[in-house]
């Protein structure tokens, strides 16, 4: 896992968020945490709509924000409920943001969002 930053126009939306680079990371995501405190970055290995599908099986609720490629965001869902089996983007995406319940509402689909090495404290 690497620290990493979402920024969008100079401006630091998360501050700290943890980038899933492993097959288990990427699997696991929210899985079994209590919450959505820090938001999670999950690349996907390739573009995709239903291949890049999510669950909820076993995580807390939460917003998932899906970026295409390029860091556009193509979909926001809000309030994602816990133990939904299939959670489809609306458009083919490379990476999703797993925030806490409300934060989305910082972003909005068209925003180009970029991930930045965040500082070690």
């Amino acid at each position: 896992m690497k620290r990493v930053k979402i920024v969008s126009k100079k401006r630091v939306l998360w501050p700290k968020c943890l980038l899933l680079e492993t097959p288990g990371e990427r699997a696991s995501g929210l899985m079994f945490k209590g919450s959505a405190s820090i938001p999670l970055a999950i690349p996907f290995p390739t573009t995709g709509r239903r291949r890049n599908a999510l669950h909820s099986l076993f995580c807390p609720v939460f917003d998932a924000i899906f970026l295409d490629a390029s860091g556009r965001v193509v979909d926001v869902q809000a309030r994602v409920k816990p133990n939904r089996l299939l959670i489809v983007p609306a458009m083919p995406c490379k990476l999703v943001l797993e925030v806490a319940p409300g934060e989305s509402a910082r972003v909005k689909v068209g925003d180009l969002l970029s991930l930045e090495r965040a500082k070690r404290a």
